[in-house]
């Protein structure tokens, strides 16, 4: 998850930085899709895992004999074969391991989505700043604001009286 977090950090755009945020974001690109692509091969081993257990159990289930309410042996049907593969403790570490598989996948494809988004982003916004409907000023100025609302939340008012309030 670390990756994951690391990744997810470097989505947002940095309108002082948009010429590295651009030389950046196909290696980005590309190191999202290699791990989504890890992790789809990760899922589909667990369903091949998950197959392989199921039917180890319902060959077990097959070997073994049942008794019916007289005492006589008889043999499962398969519906009974099919309900009882559920209870095996392997089909169910499988089935555990498919659905964390299918929702790590699920994150990353969610990353991924994300990533297609930045791009989409950088390019409107590189666009809107050559048509010159943004400025180059206008990240500068933005980054001013942030900087003086950041100031500002650090100071505490001396007396918290309402509108007496003093700083």
């Amino acid at each position: 998850m670390d990756d994951f977090e690391g990744l997810k950090r470097r989505l947002t755009i940095d309108p002082m930085e948009l010429d590295q945020e651009l030389i950046q974001l196909p290696m980005l690109t590309m190191e999202v899709m290699e791990i989504t692509t890890d992790k789809l091969l990760e899922r589909d081993q667990a369903k091949v895992a998950l197959d392989l257990a199921m039917a180890e159990a319902a060959d077990d289930l097959r070997g073994k004999l049942i008794t019916d309410g007289k005492g006589n042996a008889k043999v499962r049907s398969e519906a009974q074969i099919d309900t009882e593969v559920a209870m095996y403790g392997t089909v169910q570490a499988a089935q555990e391991r498919l659905e964390q598989a299918k929702h790590s996948l699920a994150m990353w494809q969610a990353l991924a989505d994300a990533v297609r988004t930045k791009r989409d982003s950088l390019k409107i916004y590189a666009d809107l700043t050559i048509s010159g409907y943004l400025s180059p000023n206008y990240a500068y100025d933005q980054r001013k604001v942030e900087i003086r609302n950041a100031s500002n939340a650090r100071r505490r008012p001396i007396t918290t009286k309402g509108e007496d309030a003093q700083w």
